[in-house]
Formats: structure tokens, C-alpha cells, sequence
């Protein structure tokens, strides 16, 4: 956690998500994976606002039946 604030206090640009904190954890040799940065964020409030673009094209359309032949 400490270290991931560090990353956001160093820019005044806090617009950073989870995979531009993960990939500066990772040139500095902190090993870890995805969801556990996800998951700290999370926690601590520090996940940036989705834009309403990112919104809707995360949002799962209804599959098609296929017809029976």
C-alpha cells in the first residue's frame, strides 16, 4: 500500500489505474499480480472513475439463441 501511494504522490496526474500501478510495481521489482493491486486500491478509495465509453462497452450483451435445425 505505502508503495503504491508513493507511485500516485510522485505525478500530479492521480489518474492512474490498476495496470499503470502494476507495471511501475513491476520496474521497480515488486512482484505481484493483478487483482492483488485491484484489491488494495479498492480498499483505499483509490480506483479511478471509469469514463461513461468504459461503462458501456463493459457491459455483457444477451447471447443469441441459435435456432434448432
Amino acid at each position: 500500500m505505502v508503495k503504491i501511494k508513493e507511485i500516485i504522490g510522485e505525478h500530479d496526474n492521480s489518474n492512474y489505474g490498476v495496470q499503470r500501478i502494476l507495471l511501475a510495481l513491476l520496474q521497480i521489482v515488486v512482484t505481484t499480480s493483478y487483482s492483488t493491486v485491484y484489491r488494495v486500491m479498492k480498499k483505499h478509495g483509490l480506483l479511478k472513475k471509469q469514463s461513461a465509453i468504459q461503462t458501456v462497452l463493459h457491459v455483457r450483451m444477451p447471447q443469441r439463441k441459435r435456432a434448432r435445425t
